[in-house]
């Protein structure tokens, strides 16, 4: 990949992100240092330039950890940002993910999300995750927000149920893991119940002390 494709390529990305950007030499890198560091010296224990250079290296990133609060829709769209993600997907102070943002990274194997609030529609489709896991603030899934993630286990943290845009925002073969003491408020909600209508919903809905990793 010349140089030139490879700073369009961060570029775009944390355009896409939602951050400030300034070009420095080839690459780009965000002025409030969120993404990349400040002088992008190589060093083992510098992970933001790890990430710039396993991306220049091979055109993948594994493990990617972001600060950002918001991911704009497309922004990691496989169609729209040739930025390949895979392994565990680390959202630390994300509080929303915008519309097919993560669309087709079949390469992801896991989310974590601690301050999540709202996922849009389909912000995960295609990416078969086989683990899910959103903090106590989780409020709103969208329509086919995880789409293809099938066998999933998914961890809800919130002690409320969150909104669900459609009964296609979970799949039917999900596993999910809830607040013990919000069990029984899970399993008789109306939207989780028609979800699952062909299922019993003890197989389903769990307490999440039971969860084993």
């Amino acid at each position: 990949m010349s140089k030139l494709k490879t700073a369009l390529a961060i570029g775009a990305c944390l355009l896409a992100v939602g951050t400030t950007t300034a070009l420095v030499g080839n690459v780009y890198k965000e002025e409030i240092k969120d993404w990349w560091t400040e002088t992008f010296e190589k060093d083992d224990a510098n992970q933001e330039y790890n990430y710039l250079d396993q991306y220049v290296e091979t055109g993948e990133i594994e493990d990617l950890v972001l600060t950002a609060e918001k991911i704009k829709d497309n922004a990691f769209d496989i169609e729209e940002n040739p930025m390949i993600l895979k392994g565990k997907l680390s959202l630390l102070n994300c509080k929303e993910i915008g519309y097919l943002s993560f669309y087709f990274q079949s390469g992801l194997e896991e989310l974590y999300a601690p301050s999540i609030e709202r996922i849009e529609q389909q912000a995960f489709e295609s990416c078969c995750l086989k683990k899910i896991d959103l903090g106590e603030n989780i409020s709103f899934i969208g329509e086919g927000a995880f789409m293809d993630s099938e066998a999933a286990t998914l961890i809800i943290r919130n002690k409320e149920v969150p909104t669900f845009g459609e009964l296609s925002a979970l799949q039917i073969d999900m596993t999910i893991y809830v607040p013990d003491e919000s069990l029984e408020l899970y399993k008789t909600d109306e939207v989780l119940l028609e979800i699952f209508q062909d299922f019993n919903i003890n197989d389903k809905i769990k307490p999440l002390s039971k969860y084993v990793e």
